[in-house]
């Protein structure tokens, strides 16, 4: 402690930033339960949001298996909607040199309606679950064209009665309009009316509304978790600030002391919360279209960069829940609070 020239009143003693910082590391370790709680409550915020923006990058790069599992779903219920639910019923399928998105189609009527698939045409073609067709199946409940499939029609597919019902999808070839000789097929329309547009505009648009309803309330749930846990540490610690004061620490420093405990909470409980939360998109996304699709796709540098970002607000947001509690201890008279008996 050093003396100014003019006068006898000794120079402010200023602790190192380290100091506090190791001082605010035995506080979080001596309150490790709630210590523990606080940062739980800053990584589930974090990880909501990490969630939803990892969500957000894996179906923008898995865009085009999105689409083709929409598709697929698209023509399910173009179907169910014609002959009612699928499961157990008898489908004749004629494909030739079918898409990918009708191989998919197909694969969906056996496993996930659990349809009857009888298969001609498609030779060469891996459908498990799907058998080749014969002439002794039973008789159709109905039929589906894929592909070039009007190739097969020039005798009566077996298994197939008079008048039963025949579906392909999007619009009839030129050359096949009037022919009365072939099994009469409906083609179902794949595009959307322009009232379904609309509807699902809005639809998305309130889905974003409502996701960033949930995305502030849980991080503003988060702040206040903070806050309150920061208050009780003040609450806890008045006999300890008020001997800090009386040693000589200044208002600025006690106010320091507890942003950086709220920063470390923020920065641990915002690391974890960030990590659980793109694993766990990452984890959905795997298990609905696989996870060779998922890790070649989705592009690892903006990943990392939302992943930091998370981090950022989750720290910020527990510095700032962290002021009032700090400005609360900092106003403390020594006197009174090393008079308490909290």
């Amino acid at each position: 402690m050093s003396r100014t020239p003019n006068s006898s009143v000794p120079d402010q003693v200023i602790l190192p930033m380290s100091v506090g910082v190791g001082m605010c590391l035995r506080g979080l370790r001596a309150r490790l339960g709630r210590s523990l709680v606080t940062v739980t409550g800053v990584a589930l915020g974090t990880a909501f949001l990490m969630a939803v923006v990892a969500g957000a990058l894996t179906k923008g790069a898995l865009a085009e298996q999105v689409a083709a599992r929409q598709e697929v779903d698209r023509r399910a219920a173009l179907l169910r909607g014609q002959i009612g639910r699928l499961a157990g019923k008898r489908l004749l399928v004629l494909a030739v040199e079918p898409s990918a998105i009708e191989l998919a189609f197909v694969r969906s009527l056996v496993g996930q309606h659990r349809a009857v698939v009888h298969l001609l045409g498609a030779e060469g073609f891996s459908l498990r679950g799907a058998v080749a067709a014969s002439q002794t199946d039973p008789i159709a409940d109905a039929m589906v064209g894929l592909g070039r499939f009007e190739t097969l029609l020039a005798n009566r597919p077996p298994g197939v009665a008079d008048g039963v019902a025949a579906f392909a999808f999007g619009t009839p070839p030129i050359e096949n309009v009037g022919h009365t000789t072939r099994p009469a097929f409906q083609h179902l329309s794949l595009q959307l009316h322009p009232d379904q547009v609309t509807r699902a505009e809005a639809e998305q648009a309130q889905a974003r509304h409502r996701m960033t309803w949930i995305i502030g309330s849980a991080l503003l749930i988060m702040t206040i978790c903070i806050a309150n846990a920061m208050l009780m540490s003040v609450t806890e610690r008045i006999r300890e600030i008020g001997t800090m004061k009386c040693l000589g620490a200044l208002s600025g420093f006690v106010v320091r002391l507890f942003l950086i405990e709220s920063a470390m909470i923020g920065i641990g409980g915002a690391t974890i919360g960030a990590g659980a939360g793109a694993l766990f998109a990452l984890s959905g996304y795997a298990w609905l279209y696989g996870l060779a699709a998922v890790v070649t796709s989705v592009n690892l540098g903006p990943l990392l960069l939302s992943a930091a970002g998370c981090v950022l607000v989750g720290t910020l947001l527990a510095t700032a829940a962290g002021i009032y509690p700090a400005r609360v201890a900092s106003k403390m008279i020594p006197a009174s609070a090393l008079a308490s008996h909290v």
